[in-house]
């Protein structure tokens, strides 16, 4: 630690012993011991609940607990209570809300915007989850899977090339179903494995399983082979 002036002006500096998270260069804590401002020797600055640190490169957080395992992934942002929680690889994630991508934690590209949203996929790349709860059950497990709308892909635990558009679509596929698309309302909200299926509209009880199969309301599945 050095106090006090130099040619260069009045200064402070703070230097820590090592250059890893294990140690801290400066630590501010209240009356309770509480942590509120801390700087790591990997150059974290952690102000409570804000987090930026360039150990794994530009990765900012903001939340409890957010962000914790950073190590080497690199340029993700984490906005939301315990968002992106157990990140401690992969690169240019966003995971906002609270608990978002907290289960992730070498995904690459994933994005996942609303409480809970792909909050127990561990991996994958490139899968976009928007709306309350949307990919919540691991799909960011899979690749390039798209759910735009509270809880749908909710179950969804792996599996690749998946759309839901909407509310509730496609809810209960929770197994390695890939390339179906559900567009509307409920659609496909009880359909639960298979691959190569559209739905569109509000389709709720017409079909639980299979494959190339396109759906039009709560019409009888019509096969398209």
């Amino acid at each position: 630690t050095i106090i006090g002036t130099t040619a260069d002006g009045g200064r402070l500096r703070v230097r820590g012993s090592g250059t890893t998270s294990a140690t801290t260069a400066l630590l501010v804590e209240n009356s309770s011991g509480n942590s509120s401002f801390k700087v790591l020797d990997d150059k974290t600055v952690d102000v409570n609940f804000i987090k930026i640190q360039d150990n794994g490169g530009d990765n900012v957080g903001l939340g409890y607990l957010n962000f914790s395992s950073y190590y080497s992934s690199y340029g993700a942002v984490v906005i939301g209570n315990l968002a992106g929680t157990n990140l401690t690889n992969g690169s240019e994630n966003v995971f906002i809300g609270s608990e978002a991508g907290l289960e992730n934690t070498d995904g690459d590209s994933n994005v996942a915007l609303g409480a809970l949203a792909g909050r127990l996929g561990s991996g994958g790349y490139a899968n976009l989850a928007i709306g309350d709860r949307a990919g919540r059950d691991g799909l960011l497990n899979g690749d390039q899977n798209v759910a735009l709308g509270a809880w749908s892909l909710y179950q969804q635990s792996s599996g690749n090339n998946n759309v839901a558009v909407g509310t509730y679509s496609a809810q209960d596929i929770n197994v390695a179903a890939s390339y179906n698309t559900a567009i509307g309302y409920w659609s496909g909200r009880n359909f639960n494995s298979g691959s190569y299926n559209i739905f569109l509209g509000d389709e709720y009880k017409a079909l639980r399983s299979g494959s190339y199969n396109t759906i039009l309301g709560g019409s009888i599945p019509l096969s398209i082979i």
